[in-house]
């Protein structure tokens, strides 16, 4: 939307409504809907205001794309008015009509699979559905008469009267379409053949210059007709050496010094030089003159006809009827660039033919023009249009030109890569109706084929191929093109290993060919090591003129090469068809979506997939086959596939596939490599451990050689990464809440602001503001805080009952336990007069240390009163009655924590909970990074 409003906006800078609509191509519709909401003269003062004047008119549409955002500082009348604006500019928007073109982008949606491996997932998951995986990418849609997107398989969507943000979103909305982030272009219709061709010349009047100024410093011709307000210049040397400048008067005539007045008018240049020198040399013996002319009189011509601005001008002297065209704003369309006719004193005096002009410069026939001369532009002749592969294509105005051999000379002549044999002429017959002629230009009769008003001739281009030969590409030393013979196999393509760069999967490449004279799409594949084993045996795969041979690196994605070979079957398939296309998934080390071999088995699907991994429960696998019932409704079958007759080479076992199915390879159940988790601290060997699944921490620490004499054991730290991921999803639930009650304050704050003029504020709205602003410091708080992942455990009770499953840990991947030394201090943070660390004292109780940090604050909450054991345990104030006071005591490592009244604090009520957790945050931050 704010494309379309900058386009609109920055163009609007003339003085009324109806000149902003001509100036900047708007429709009258468009012009229509911005002053039925606003009115003629707020529009205009709205749209002046908005952008200085532009250059030109493509300046005015493209200039400033921001610019429709000082919508937004603009002293308005009201709420109201913007209202009104922004439903207009909405309006203006396109929008989806029945049976049009749409260009759809749609991908799996990065902010809902942030990480690469949940995209591929869910990218398998979507190419699994025969039909959804159609939608992938850049595709183009043709809409129903009735607006509705039929995506079979999938939905019918109605889109009529969407703008292309709304359609997007409309789509996103279906239930099978939710995991894509998609795009919406509403494509241009072109109107095809004869009228899509622009006018040969009329480009010559598209900039024209703002203001017609002739050129006057040219030498005078001598053909030069005089007559009043031009000025002469004479000088006079020998015995008088002067200098005089006379002006032709009303008249005609200027008076000469010494020699008196003379008629001049209607003389041409030359006779007037030849003539004044011979007056001076009779009457001034041994004077010579030397004449010239100063400034040159305007003439009044009139142009009139197929202009687009006929009138009466006042031109140059020396213009000619080129000039009197710019003059005129140009020719209109209709208008005939080859019989401009020049009229003087009723009579036709010259025709001008402006492509001479154009296509070879020749402006012999360019008249200078006369006071009182009238250019005529009358309606356009014969016009006929060529296109295609012709170096100027464009419809052309035909004159003394009639045949094909002709058009195509005025148009340039044949490219390079036009194809003679195959022209094509579109007529309309007014008995037959439209006709097409094939014409082969190396035929001297089709070159002399008269043409008619209307005709349209099409130079098709060859083919662009290259015959005989197959390509090598994808993971090899030398791609490219090589020569192709009869009878080769792909061991005379790839005679040895060695052609493929490291690590190459020599058990699958995957051929694309051609086959039929439509050149349908056909795939093949070759295990490039059972062939080079057994040079011309069946595994040695005979390779076809323009196949195309694609190699693989193992143990990377294969996806964006065979992508595009799928991409090419999905434009094949039709509506009924499936497309020719496979998926495997699992326990592969290629898994993904591949093309459908004619006699496509199982084992080959495993070799398209980069085979089994270590981990593949090679016992059996299971087959989803897609099929679509009589109702229309998607129905699956599901297969137990033997694995193991695979392998074997049993043909029975090895089914042959289907379009659409998907081969799932069960992984072995608790399959890992390893975990790996790390000691630190006061362990007698820290490091990272490789732990067998289950394992626990006592064990892990026994391996480590226990803990060290040192070791405080109360302030272990144990964090898993699990724990961290959920508190990250936490933390962008509670930034959410608090953006949604920032934005419900702002709007608070904003109103009363309005209705006070920001003066004298009551207290709700004080309290308002200082909330706002408390909200916005809590917020970027939120947003920078790092979770920790913390587990708050016993780490003496674990290491007291080994492998007791009601105390000890089982480890996960990841896992960090962190011990440090024995702590000797006690910290008191929070509202106390000064947050520090004291001493660790046996018989300081927590009253002691507070008052060794000086007290409680004004704003303390002395009854929520907490400690935070070192090992993160929270234990209640002493008087509580959840905890006994025995529990209470302090203990060195502890942290004693005066929380915020938040009550005294009207702002932070609504926010005590975001503040606390930011305050734990903190404490468990401070625990993990001080080791």
């Amino acid at each position: 939307m704010l494309s379309i409003r900058s386009a609109v906006l920055a163009g609007f800078v003339f003085i009324s409504v109806a000149s902003i609509a001509l100036a900047q191509g708007l429709s009258s519709k468009q012009t229509e809907t911005l002053m039925q909401s606003l009115g003629e003269d707020r529009t205009t003062e709205l749209l002046e205001s908005l952008a200085p004047k532009p250059q030109s008119k493509q300046e005015a549409v493209f200039a400033n794309q921001d610019r429709a955002e000082q919508l937004r500082s603009i002293e308005f009348g009201g709420v109201e008015e913007v209202l009104q604006i922004e439903e207009a500019l909405r309006q203006m928007e396109p929008r989806v009509e029945g049976a049009a073109f749409l260009l759809i982008t749609a991908n799996i949606d990065e902010e809902k699979f942030p990480d690469e491996e949940s995209r591929d997932e869910a990218s398998q998951a979507f190419n699994g559905d025969i039909y959804r995986a159609k939608l992938l990418g850049r595709n183009t849609f043709h809409l129903q008469p009735d607006g509705v997107l039929i995506l079979p398989g999938v939905a019918s969507i109605p889109l009529a009267g969407l703008t292309e943000e709304e359609a997007a979103l409309r789509l996103m909305a279906e239930p099978m379409l939710a995991t894509l982030a998609i795009e919406v272009r509403i494509l241009p219709v072109k109107t095809p053949g004869f009228e899509s061709l622009p006018r040969f010349g009329l480009s010559l009047f598209e900039n024209p210059p703002d203001t017609f100024v002739p050129v006057t410093d040219i030498p005078i011709p001598v053909d030069y007709i005089l007559g009043p307000s031009d000025s002469i210049f004479i000088s006079l040397y020998g015995n008088e050496n002067t200098f005089a400048e006379l002006t032709v008067l009303r008249d005609g005539t200027i008076t000469f010094p010494r020699i008196g007045p003379r008629a001049v008018a209607g003389m041409e240049f030359g006779e007037l030089r030849a003539q004044i020198q011979e007056w001076f040399s009779l009457e001034l013996l041994g004077t010579r003159a030397s004449v010239t002319l100063g400034t040159l009189k305007s003439i009044r011509i009139f142009t009139l006809g197929e202009v687009l601005q006929p009138g009466s001008y006042s031109v140059g002297g020396l213009s000619t009827m080129a000039n009197a065209l710019f003059a005129g704003g140009g020719v209109k369309n209709i208008g005939s660039l080859r019989k401009i006719e020049l009229r003087r004193s009723s009579k036709l005096v010259n025709t001008f033919d402006l492509y001479d002009l154009l296509l070879s410069g020749n402006s012999s026939t360019d008249e200078r023009l006369q006071s009182g001369d009238v250019i005529f532009v009358p309606s356009v002749g014969t016009v006929v249009g060529i296109n295609g592969s012709i170096l100027r294509p464009a419809a052309y105005e035909l004159k003394d030109e009639h045949t094909v051999k002709d058009l195509v000379a005025l148009a340039g002549g044949l490219i390079a890569n036009s194809d003679p044999r195959r022209v094509r002429v579109e007529r309309f017959d007014e008995e037959l109706g439209r006709r097409i002629l094939t014409l082969d230009l190396r035929n001297s009769e089709d070159l002399g084929t008269r043409l008619r008003d209307g005709d349209l001739v099409t130079i098709p281009a060859l083919v662009n191929e290259v015959e005989n030969a197959v390509f090598l590409s994808g993971h090899v030393d030398h791609p490219g093109s090589y020569a192709w013979i009869p009878g080769m196999k792909i061991s005379d393509l790839l005679p040895s290993e060695s052609y493929l760069r490291p690590r190459a999967d020599v058990n699958y490449l995957l051929i694309r060919g051609e086959e039929g004279a439509n050149r349908r799409i056909e795939v093949r594949s070759a295990d490039l090591s059972a062939a080079l084993k057994n040079p011309g045996s069946a595994a040695d795969i005979p390779l076809r003129n323009r196949d195309t041979v694609y190699a693989f690196e193992i143990g990377v994605s294969r996806s964006s090469e065979v992508a595009k070979v799928i991409a090419e079957l999905e434009v094949q398939a039709s509506v009924q068809e499936r497309i020719a296309a496979v998926v495997i998934g699992g326990a592969v080390h290629a898994p993904g979506r591949y093309p459908l071999e004619r006699g496509m088995r199982i084992s080959d699907l495993l070799r398209a997939g980069g085979n089994l991994t270590e981990s593949a429960y090679a016992i059996d696998a299971e087959l989803a086959r897609y099929t679509v019932g009589l109702s229309g409704d998607r129905e699956t079958e599901l297969e137990k596939i033997d694995l193991v007759g695979v392998l074997a080479g049993n043909r029975t076992a090895d089914v042959v596939l289907q379009p659409g199915d998907n081969l799932f390879v069960k992984g072995i159940p608790n399959w890992l490599e390893q975990y790996v988790v790390t000691l630190q601290g006061e362990v007698r060997f820290p490091g990272s451990y490789a732990v067998r699944p289950g394992e626990t921490l006592s064990s892990a620490v026994e391996r480590a050689g226990g803990l060290t004499d040192l070791a405080f054991v109360q302030g272990s730290v144990f964090t898993r990464q699990t724990l961290r991921d959920r508190e990250t999803e936490q933390l962008e639930i509670l930034a959410q809440r608090l953006e949604a009650d920032i934005s419900a304050l702002a709007l608070q704050v904003t109103q009363a602001a309005a209705v006070t003029g920001g003066v004298g504020l009551s207290r709700g709205s004080g309290d308002a503001t200082s909330a706002l602003s408390l909200g916005q410091s809590l917020l970027a708080q939120i947003r920078t805080a790092e979770p920790t992942g913390r587990l708050v455990i016993d780490l003496q009770s674990v290491l007291d009952n080994p492998y007791d499953p009601n105390v000890d840990i089982a480890l996960r991947q990841g896992d960090q336990l962190s011990v440090p030394r024995r702590a000797q201090e006690v910290t008191v943070l929070g509202e106390v007069q000064f947050p520090t660390s004291h001493f660790y004292q046996p018989s300081m109780k927590r009253s002691n240390y507070l008052d060794s940090s000086g007290g409680y604050t004004m704003r303390a909450d002395k009854n929520r009163v907490y400690v935070v054991r070192a090992n993160g345990q929270v234990i209640g104030a002493g008087g509580s009655r959840w905890f006994s006071r025995r529990k209470a005591e302090i203990e060195p490592g502890d942290t004693i924590v005066v929380p915020l009244d938040t009550d005294r604090v009207p702002a932070l009520i609504q926010w005590a909970a975001i503040t606390q957790v930011l305050f734990n945050l903190g404490l468990a931050a401070a625990a993990v990074s001080s080791f």
